[in-house]
């Protein structure tokens, strides 16, 4: 599968491809992960599928409520990020 087709997939029209190059290049680069990267991939579609879940079964607070705390740690970790 070639980039153009992978961006194509997952990236609307209104998408910069700034936004999906770091995915893009750690998808491609799957030999380089370390195991926090997994983790946090881990983490980070556990909570879209809860939140997921939470609006299947009609629970709007709870589906806000994670994605509102997940807003909250990626800001938390861009400030960090930023910060080194």
């Amino acid at each position: 599968m070639d980039g153009t087709h992978l961006h194509s997939i997952c990236c609307s029209s209104r998408d910069s491809p700034r936004a999906h190059f770091g995915l893009i290049y750690k998808l491609t680069h799957l030999e380089t992960w370390s195991r926090y990267d997994v983790l946090l991939l881990l983490g980070f579609q556990a909570v879209i599928a809860g939140s997921a879940a939470a609006l299947v079964f009609g629970h709007f607070l709870t589906a806000f409520a994670l994605v509102g705390a997940l807003a909250v740690c990626l800001v938390i970790m861009a400030a960090v990020i930023r910060s080194l």
